[in-house]
């Protein structure tokens, strides 16, 4: 009798716990059996058995370690929306870069223009020149054409790296993609084992 009064108790605890959840739209939890937990044996009155009820959904934001936060807009604990900015990157750092890549893109491209006129003239002096010349003429121009594809590799690679700058300058903001709770900020990137850890973590 004393064994189904106690498990009585536990169960309406149980429930207890599962109708404050309820309050909470979307949220999932997870229950086990008291039976599960301490065996077959019989529950004595000095028994504690510690539980946390936890969301199913655990939203992840990743910080650009190769950008500089300006300013942070959330804080642990914090309640935040769908669409609340959580916080900016500094676009000053990012205007500044932007511009050298697209200064360097420029002079890559003049370098081409060079290569090019100079591969024509050769090409042009070559027709004109006698046979014991023609092969030095074709040295140089082979040299020159494979300067010419190495600096067009160049040019495709730098208006890759132009293009991730302006994509991370539209994106400077960042916004909270779920509504919920700030259950950490990471300042430190690093968890205390030492292993990677997120910038933001909501639930």
């Amino acid at each position: 009798m004393r064994k189904k009064w106690i498990a009585a108790v536990v169960a309406g605890a149980l429930m207890l716990g599962l109708s404050a959840c309820a309050s909470e739209p979307d949220t999932v939890v997870y229950v086990q059996n008291v039976g599960q937990i301490v065996g077959d044996g019989a529950i004595a009155m000095d028994n504690r058995y510690a539980g946390v009820v936890v969301s199913e959904n655990v939203t992840q934001i990743q910080r650009d370690d190769s950008q500089k936060v300006a300013e942070l807009f959330v804080a642990q604990g914090q309640a935040v929306k769908k669409g609340d900015t959580l916080f900016k990157y500094d676009s000053v750092d990012l205007s500044i870069q932007l511009d050298k890549e697209k200064l360097a893109l420029e002079q890559l491209k003049n370098t081409s223009t060079t290569l090019k006129s100079q591969i024509t003239q050769l090409k042009n002096e070559q027709k004109k020149a006698d046979k014991e010349d023609q092969f030095s003429y074709t040295v140089e121009i082979q040299a020159r054409e494979i300067e010419l594809k190495k600096n067009e590799h160049n040019i495709k690679a730098k208006n890759n790296d132009i293009s991730r700058l302006q994509a991370s300058l539209a994106n400077v903001t960042v916004l909270s993609p779920v509504t919920g709770r700030v259950v950490s900020v990471n300042e430190e990137g690093m968890d205390q084992a030492g292993n990677p850890a997120p910038y933001i973590t909501i639930q």
